[in-house]
């Protein structure tokens, strides 16, 4: 009872009724709480302000219709700034990957010129010496977990673009391995 102010002889005293085996009368009990309760109005025929005269209690009724209009209000609010927010990081995003989307094409253009012949012949050309024999081990894939290169047509795409290569850089022999052996029956 440290928290209210009332010590616990007080306290055990106003629940039995009796202070040190005397019984309390009310007036007694009401003294003893008395400190704890607020002052009363000094007088009761003072004017009323207008405010508290134009005062009504709300009924239930009245504060559950103003509950679903401000719940009807706040509702809405937060679904439109959600929209707002959904539609602007939509637009975002999808700029962004048309941006990276271009951009990658660009740099795919500029710097990955390995599939024409004329630069794979001016990067060779700086070599020292050409094998006259190309070995290529290749995986044949039936998942397509490998970048899309799944299954018979990714394995002779993968054969064709080696050939392609070696051609190009003037290897005149292309060895091309393959566990299973599929691709031999389509060359």
């Amino acid at each position: 009872m440290a928290s209210t102010g009332i010590t616990p002889r007080e306290s055990d005293a106003f629940r039995r009724g009796s202070l040190n085996g005397k019984q309390l009368s009310a007036r007694e009990r009401e003294d003893m709480v008395k400190r704890f309760l607020p002052n009363e109005p000094e007088s009761p025929s003072t004017p009323t302000s207008k405010s508290s005269h134009n005062w009504r209690p709300t009924s239930p009724a009245n504060k559950d219709h103003q509950r679903r209009k401000t719940g009807f209000f706040r509702h809405f609010l937060h679904l439109l700034i959600y929209t707002i927010v959904s539609a602007l990081f939509s637009v975002y995003f999808r700029f962004r990957r048309s941006y990276r989307l271009v951009r990658s094409r660009i740099v795919s253009v500029l710097y990955h010129h390995h599939r024409t012949p004329e630069f794979i012949q001016r990067d060779v050309r700086q070599l020292e010496r050409l094998p006259n024999h190309l070995s290529v081990i290749l995986d044949f894939n039936e998942s397509d977990e490998d970048q899309g290169e799944a299954g018979l047509e990714g394995l002779l795409n993968n054969v064709c673009e080696i050939a392609a290569w070696s051609a190009s850089a003037g290897i005149p022999f292309l060895s091309v391995y393959e566990r299973t052996g599929m691709h031999l029956a389509y060359l």
